[in-house]
């Protein structure tokens, strides 16, 4: 890439333009003259560019050579002598000229174009060509140009052409930037691009995105100018770059036909190969510009070749196309003879199978015949040639209201394929065979020749020859028989112990007999199946015998019989036939137990009647007893209450009831709860009388059964009483006692008698004296309360001085007596009182004691004395007796 870089103002480059422009205009008629003169001169004769380097210009002045409209191409050819053609394209048609001469401000000279109008003509390319297609090596030119004052950046692109095509590579970008002015010329080397060897043309387009409102070019350098090549190219082999091997329909082989050089290709050149009945002419697809050209060939149904090659050496053609190298020699077409050297046959090992296998004819193996429901039909779809299989492929069967889809089962790897059929409920035909031409479908598989080709599917018109009609007899009858009805034969009564029912069928059936069918009863009817009328056919009657009971019966067909119709499908059960009724009076059913409860010597048993009286009302219910079959009864026809006696107490018994009407005794119901039937007694108990506290009385009490009576209190806070009567008395107060007998295994626990009475509170004991203690004209007396307090609890205690009778009293001890004589001797005795305000016995009289008033010594300390003297130390008391002693030493 090249830059220029402008260094004049655009008011300069302004005043350029004008300057050029005023210079070619005072030019014209000159400019006129000679172009007129170089059209008329030898110069216009074909030459051949020099080699080395080409200058253009007037070497300070312009030289016009053409003007015209450039969006048309304006040309000069062989510039001024030189062996070269310039053009030039613009992108609008305003006029343009072509000029040789001197670039601005003497800059270099050139070849350039200008816009006549300057009205920023932009240039689209400019062209330079040898004027007599002589082919140069190109080294390099210099070029101008201006983009017209804006500044951008103006790219081009330089691109090498023979025979007025591009050739691959030649290509070089380049560009010039900066404000306008000056353009000096710049060099664009295209030596390092080898593409640029053996060119006849060159042309620079602007590849954007700003435009050239000017360009120049000079000083274009070339070598090794020569004559251009006139050596057409011709067919050196024909390959493929498939691999050998087998190639189906569908499959796509690319066939190489190589050149002796490079060649491009216009157009969709053909090529015609050998494939059998229809010989395949297959386009070029690709290689213009190399020596190989590809064509491809997809195989086509029915296309076949032991080894692919082209029909004779006239095979390839244009098609109003050409093949041409580069000079625009146009190639020979003849191809090596087919299988000689160089062939696609003698090249490549290329096998082509397009035919495609189809349907020759359906059959079945089975034998020609009716089946029925569940039968295995094997159906065959035969091929033209071996196949294999993938997936599951179906065929649709005609069968009736609803068509069948019958599966591939075996056959892959033969010509034959297998389809197994399954006779269903609902198929029928008279003749089977598929339903259309199109009921062979894939269903995701695949059915292929050993090559690949997929197969045809089409299958013979149904009915016409080779289709499954055609060539086997196959009814299919897939409606199995069945009931259509069974129903009470006649009008037989209620209490007729013989009857009939009918049966029809939906079709003739066979081996039928009365272990197809089962007697259903309802309440207590039953009978039993007696004869069957037929074995066969569309209607039977069935006899019922030994009919009894109540209620209703009918007769159901049995599944999983062997009662078939002609092509041998089963029937289906049928339990919808009409019902008789069935009253023939029976002894009644059993009741159902309720509860036994037990008495003395009896037990009475409750029930609920049964369900049905069989026929006649129900007269008694009878209750019996086991062990001992004691029995109770009672009248019918509601249930009731049954008493049982004639039990022995003590004995465990359970209980049934039966029920009878006027035909009988029905049975009896289930075993009751177990009872035990016992011996009521009564307690003969006298009501006690009072008694005072601290007795101890014994009560006594009998019972009927003679069993011993025990007894117990319920006043333990007044009394308590053994079981044999002794009684003890706690307190004063109301005493109530229970008499009880628990009974035993025969005998019920007796009722409970009570009688209450009082205890009566008495005095209480002695209290027990303790010690008397004396005082000041007073004695505390100690004491221990009494053994019992009378039934009643202690108030008060009183001690009684002795002599004198002074007392004193107390809740309890100790007790002080006052107002007793000091120097007096006393002794006392104590008494208790309790709740009932009764007073014992007085206690023991107590030890004898003195009370006495108390003195007070006064005795001064004698202080400190001298051993050896005697004095006499005094006190004195309160009492009349003073008293003092020598201080003894």
């Amino acid at each position: 890439m090249s830059t220029i870089i402008h260094d004049v103002t655009p008011a300069s480059r302004l005043r350029a333009w004008l300057r050029r422009r005023t210079a070619l205009l005072g030019k014209a008629a000159p400019a006129v003259a000679l172009l007129v003169g170089l059209l008329a001169s030898p110069l216009a004769v074909a030459a051949t560019p020099t080699n080395g380097t080409t200058t253009f210009g007037s070497g300070g002045g312009d030289t016009p050579l053409v003007s015209g409209s450039g969006a048309t191409g304006l040309s000069v050819d062989n510039i001024v002598g030189s062996g070269w053609d310039v053009s030039v394209y613009t992108n609008t048609p305003a006029q343009i000229y072509i000029a040789a001469g001197d670039l601005y401000f003497s800059t270099g000279d050139g070849i350039y174009y200008g816009d006549a109008a300057y009205d920023g003509e932009p240039l689209n390319s400019f062209r330079v060509a040898s004027n007599d297609n002589s082919v140069f090596d190109l080294g390099s030119f210099q070029y101008s140009a201006t983009d017209n004052g804006s500044g951008a950046t103006v790219y081009f692109t330089v691109t090498g052409y023979l025979n007025g095509m591009e050739v691959p590579g030649a290509n070089l970008g380049f560009s010039i930037s900066g404000p306008g002015g000056n353009w000096p010329l710049n060099t664009v080397d295209t030596s390092g691009v080898a593409a640029f060897a053996g060119i006849d043309e060159f042309r620079i387009t602007v590849a954007g995105p700003a435009q050239a409102n000017f360009f120049a070019i000079d000083n274009i350098n070339v070598s090794n100018v020569r004559l251009p090549d006139t050596t057409p190219p011709t067919v050196s082999s024909i390959n493929s770059s498939t691999t050998n091997g087998t190639y189906k329909a569908g499959d796509v082989i690319s066939v190489q036909v190589n050149f002796s050089e490079n060649v491009f290709v216009t157009g969709t050149p053909q090529l015609t190969l050998e494939t059998g009945a229809i010989d395949r002419t297959v386009n070029y697809a690709s290689g213009s510009g190399t020596s190989t050209l590809t064509f491809n060939y997809t195989v086509q149904a029915g296309d076949t070749s032991a080894d692919l090659d082209y029909v004779t050496t006239s095979a390839l053609a244009l098609n109003s196309s050409t093949i041409k190298d580069l000079s625009g020699n146009a190639a020979v077409l003849t191809l090596p003879a087919p299988g000689a050297a160089n062939s696609l046959g003698a090249n490549k090992n290329i096998v082509i199978d397009g035919v495609v296998p189809t349907v020759s004819s359906v059959t079945a193996s089975n034998a020609d015949g009716t089946y029925k429901i569940g039968d295995v039909l094997s159906v065959q779809v035969n091929f033209s040639k071996m196949v294999t299989v993938t997936g599951t492929p179906q065929l649709t069967l005609e069968t009736g209201a609803t068509d069948r889809i019958v599966n591939y089962a075996s056959g892959s790897g033969t010509s034959t394929l297998t389809f197994s059929y399954t006779v269903v409920s609902g198929n029928t035909s008279a003749d089977l065979d598929y339903v259309s031409t199109s009921s062979l479908s894939l269903n995701g598989g695949t059915i292929k020749d050993t090559t690949g080709n997929n197969a045809t599917l089409t299958l013979p018109v149904p009915g016409a020859a080779n289709s499954l009609g055609a060539n086997k007899a196959l009814i299919i009858d897939g409606v199995a028989p069945s009931v259509s009805s069974i129903v009470v034969s006649g009008s037989p009564a209620s209490t007729d112990a013989s009857i009939a029912f009918t049966v029809t069928f939906s079709e003739p059936v066979n081996n039928i007999s009365t272990d197809d069918f089962t007697l259903v009863g309802t309440g207590g009817a039953t009978g039993s199946i007696a004869s069957v009328s037929a074995s066969s056919g569309s209607t039977v009657d069935v006899t019922i015998a030994s009919i009894s009971g109540n209620g209703t019966i009918r007769i159901n067909l049995n599944g999983s019989t062997n009662v078939i119709d002609n092509a041998g499908n089963s029937i289906a059960s049928y339990s919808s036939g009409s019902t008789h009724t069935v009253a023939i009076p029976t002894a009644p059913p059993a009741p159902t137990i309720g509860t036994a409860t037990a008495g003395d010597g009896q037990a009475t048993v409750t029930f609920t009647a049964p369900s049905s009286n069989g026929g006649s009302p129900i007269s008694t219910y009878t209750a019996t007893a086991n062990p001992g079959g004691a029995t109770g009864s009672c009248a019918g026809p509601a249930a009731c209450t049954i008493t049982v006696g004639s039990l022995t107490n003590g004995t465990a018994y359970t209980f049934t009831v039966t029920a009878t009407n006027g035909i009988g005794t029905g049975t009896a119901s289930g075993a009751s709860n177990s009872v035990t039937p016992k011996a009521d007694q009564i307690i003969t108990f006298a009501q006690p009388g009072n008694y005072n506290f601290g007795t101890t009385p014994t009560l006594g009490a009998t019972s009927d059964s003679g069993l011993t009576v025990s007894f117990s209190s319920s006043t333990t806070g007044v009394c308590t009483i053994t079981s044999a009567g002794a009684l003890t008395f706690v307190s004063a107060g109301t005493c109530t006692i229970d008499a009880d007998q628990a009974g035993n295994a025969s005998t019920n626990a007796a009722t409970t008698v009570s009688h209450s009475f009082t205890v009566n509170a008495v005095a209480p004991d002695a209290p027990t004296i303790g010690t008397a203690t004396a005082g000041n004209q007073q004695a505390t007396v100690s004491f221990t309360a009494p053994g019992s307090n009378g039934g009643s609890s202690i108030n008060s205690y009183t001690v009684t001085a002795n002599p004198g009778g002074n007392t004193g009293t107390g809740s309890g001890s100790p007790i002080t007596v006052t107002g007793l004589t000091n120097g007096v001797s006393y002794s006392f005795t104590v008494t208790a009182t309790n709740g009932a305000s009764l007073t014992g016995a007085a206690s023991a009289a107590s030890n004898a004691i003195t009370p006495a008033a108390p003195q007070t010594i006064t005795f001064n300390n004698p202080g400190a004395q001298n051993f050896g003297t005697t004095p006499t130390l005094t006190w004195t008391g309160q009492s009349s007796v003073d008293t003092q002693s020598p201080l003894c030493a």
